[in-house]
């Protein structure tokens, strides 16, 4: 049986943390790319960065019958550090480790290797 995780879930969850004004600015974003929908740009510097390398954790980390981890996952990261600088630098810290050990393993960046890659 599928389990699915849905934007719904991922506000609730962003609700949860007590992330303040997240469900609003989620409505205005494209939660499959991680750009603002008013503008077409990117969220800015390198939060884009980021979500992308979450999400390409999500195959990783949640179970194949969880449906939607990756709209799920890029809807609450997304959230998590648009206006939480100190939490961005964090995950932007792991970002850059994640990337350094992917680019010594495979020559490239994690958000940018196959799912076979990263599943070993």
């Amino acid at each position: 049986m599928a389990m699915e995780l849905t934007r719904r879930d991922a506000i609730a969850a962003l609700a949860a943390t007590g992330v303040v004004g997240s469900g609003t600015y989620l409505v205005a974003i494209d939660g499959d790319r991680g750009t603002d929908s008013n503008d077409g740009g990117e969220i800015d510097d390198g939060r884009t960065a980021v979500v992308e390398t979450a999400a390409a954790l999500a195959p990783v980390l949640y179970p194949s019958r969880v449906t939607g981890a990756e709209s799920f996952v890029r809807t609450y990261v997304t959230g998590r550090i648009k206006d939480d600088d100190a939490h961005c630098s964090g995950m932007t810290d792991a970002v850059t480790a994640l990337d350094g050990h992917a680019n010594d393993e495979f020559g490239a960046r994690f958000r940018d290797l196959s799912p076979d890659e990263v599943s070993v």
